[in-house]
């Protein structure tokens, strides 16, 4: 099973390599653009990455979608990212 796992780590970190250079493409073009038209644009991209914990559904696990399991996503996903906006206040 280790191997499957690093397998899926080597995926998603390619899949993150193309995004970021899509990201850094897209902002190049924003900033010729705005050049041409004498404004001057400063974008800041964060990549934010997630990875399932040992109860949640992976690659290889079924999904729950019960409105529990859902509930417990989304109220978890809403205290970090509350957290991050302090973090980034602080």
């Amino acid at each position: 099973m280790g191997w499957k796992r690093r397998q899926n780590e080597k995926m998603i970190y390619c899949l993150e390599i193309r995004l970021i250079n899509v990201c850094d493409y897209a902002v190049e073009a924003r900033r010729l653009r705005a050049q041409l038209e004498g404004k001057v644009v400063q974008d800041s991209i964060y990549l934010i990455s997630y990875r399932p914990g040992l109860g949640e559904a992976g690659p290889d696990k079924s999904f729950d979608l019960s409105r529990t399991a859902m509930t417990q996503r989304w109220r978890a996903g809403f205290l970090d990212t509350e957290n991050d906006q302090w973090a980034l206040q602080g």
